[in-house]
């Protein structure tokens, strides 16, 4: 693996060229393709020494970007920060520019002088799928890097992907649990590769999430009507639960939009007591655990402690201790 420290100071500055720079940082697209055509030098640079690949990227014209990478921008430059033009398109989630700028030959681990690689900083803003593939690419994060080291602990790798987990195997699946169990079950338009189900054995019978779970698939449901039960479920062909929790929900004061204080809380959760997803929504997560619980009064007072809608909903540390212990489900609501 190669791996440095991407240096301001160190970079071969390419020609002085003040039209080509003032037409990247306006994003004038029509403008810097007739330069290029003309001639100009996609290492160009302006008045303060900053490449136009940079620049491109720092004033958010991805399109421009990829087209001087195209033209053969060189990818190892930096600004003042030590920021790489791949670090700049990962952390403001430009993924063609990404994917262009690897193919051209950005090293995937060159890093900022903050020690936050491309990765790192894909991870930080919330770039799950740009993240994986930086990953794939052989992007790492550094331990020099402490809280971007602490957050790759808890990133699910590989990421799941719905459209393409769409398999033959899994319409053989859901044609099974239709005919068993009397569901209507129809692809979901707003989510290819995820089916949405309806009739009531979603919220009769136990027997469907047991045979779902053997199946090593999913049943998520994402909304709930009034009396707590689910409105619909959306099956999704995998077992893998982090995710699905980025991909459907929740949104909480604690996890932000992009869910991984959540994810964080329920990765240490799942060490001590490991358990498999069951519900998922924009306000809650339902865990089933595989075993007695150690310490639910531990537990209960944790995750009274963090949730503050967990503790609304059952009132004491003892009501809640009492449910997990008796029904062995993790219930979290944000």
């Amino acid at each position: 693996m190669t791996l440095r420290i991407a240096n301001f100071d160190e970079q071969p500055l390419g020609e002085f060229d003040p039209e080509l720079a003032d037409a990247v940082r306006f994003g004038d697209a029509d403008r810097v393709s007739d330069l290029l055509a003309s001639g100009a030098d996609p290492d160009a640079v302006d008045s303060q020494g900053e490449h136009v690949l940079l620049i491109a990227l720092r004033y958010e014209h991805p399109e421009i970007a990829t087209k001087l990478v195209s033209h053969g921008a060189r990818t190892d430059s930096a600004t003042a920060s030590g920021a790489s033009p791949l670090w700049l398109a990962s952390t403001l989630g430009f993924e063609s520019a990404v994917r262009a700028l690897v193919a051209a030959g950005a090293s995937v681990n060159e890093a900022a002088r903050d020690h936050s690689t491309p990765m790192s900083a894909a991870l930080q803003a919330g770039h799950w799928s740009m993240a994986e593939f930086l990953r794939q690419m052989g992007g790492v994060v550094l331990k020099q890097d402490e809280f971007h080291s602490e957050m790759d602990r808890s990133y699910a790798a590989p990421g799941f992907r719905m459209a393409t987990a769409d398999t033959q195997e899994f319409r053989s699946a859901i044609a099974e649990l239709q005919d068993t169990f009397d569901l209507k079950i129809v692809p979901n338009a707003d989510c290819p590769g995820t089916y949405v189900c309806d009739g009531d054995a979603l919220h009769q019978s136990e027997n469907l999430q047991t045979r779902v779970r053997e199946m090593s698939y999913s049943l998520i449901y994402d909304q709930l009507s009034s009396d707590s039960s689910p409105e619909h479920w959306i099956l999704l062909p995998t077992d893998d639960k982090y995710p699905i929790i980025r991909e459907i929900g929740p949104y909480s004061d604690r996890s932000g939009s992009d869910n991984q204080g959540l994810i964080w809380m329920l990765v240490d959760i799942d060490k001590e007591s490991p358990f498999e997803l069951i519900g998922c929504g924009s306000t809650f997560v339902h865990g089933q655990f595989r075993a007695d619980l150690k310490d639910p009064d531990e537990l209960a007072a944790h995750l009274m402690a963090v949730s503050p809608m967990t503790a609304k909903c059952f009132e004491s540390t003892e009501n809640l201790s009492t449910y997990m212990a008796r029904t062995r489900t993790l219930p979290v609501y944000c």
